[in-house]
């Protein structure tokens, strides 16, 4: 296990990252409570370049179509995405990706919200010379995202997000999600400017 401790760059970013979204302009949309929405969501897992441990490139990029749907304060979040090569020149035949989480707004302005979350992830990678060879690649973690979501017009939310991360490798190689060795590592800080965005359409 090998934890990753938050730069000085990274709580910058993530401190500029609120600074712009509290000074821009007041926009309504704030209050969503019984409002369904679809977008895109970068996870933490999804969110490389700040860990230079990893020894091998993630074979899913651990973000996609997001759903989410809110009861008061709390938001319920679905996350899938999964992609298929044709031929066997590439690395991944196919890849799908999955995550269920939860948010909680734990303060509400008349254009921003801040939440926290949490959100279970996995993932299965199978890989050329996989089939009769090596079982299917499997990972998993669980983050507890931080994330600012800001609102340009009643149905329209950018948010950016950080937090700790812990993945989970079964079955040995490489955790498909992250590219790490090691059966269980940890991040105390991932995201930030650079990452750990995404964006909602509200259309119901």
């Amino acid at each position: 296990m090998r934890p990753t401790m938050p730069t000085l760059r990274h709580v910058w970013s993530t401190a500029l990252v609120a600074a712009v979204l509290l000074a821009a302009t007041p926009a309504l949309g704030h209050d969503v409570d019984g409002r369904f929405g679809i977008g895109y969501e970068e996870t933490l897992t999804g969110v490389q370049g700040l860990d230079t441990s990893s020894v091998a490139t993630p074979n899913i990029h651990a973000g996609g179509l997001s759903a989410i749907y809110h009861v008061g304060d709390w938001g319920l979040e679905l996350i899938t995405a999964g992609s298929v090569q044709v031929g066997a020149s590439g690395d991944v035949p196919w890849t799908v990706f999955g995550s269920m989480g939860a948010h909680y707004n734990v303060f509400r302005a008349p254009f921003v919200n801040l939440s926290v979350g949490v959100r279970a992830l996995g993932g299965l990678a199978r890989l050329v010379g996989d089939a009769g060879a090596r079982p299917l690649r499997v990972g998993s973690s669980v983050e507890a995202p931080l994330r600012v979501t800001f609102f340009s017009s009643p149905i329209f939310a950018i948010s950016a997000s950080v937090g700790p991360v812990i993945d989970i490798l079964w079955g040995g190689g490489t955790n498909p999600l992250t590219g790490q060795t090691g059966s269980l590592n940890v991040w105390l800080f991932r995201g930030g400017f650079s990452g750990g965005l995404g964006f909602t359409c509200y259309i119901l």
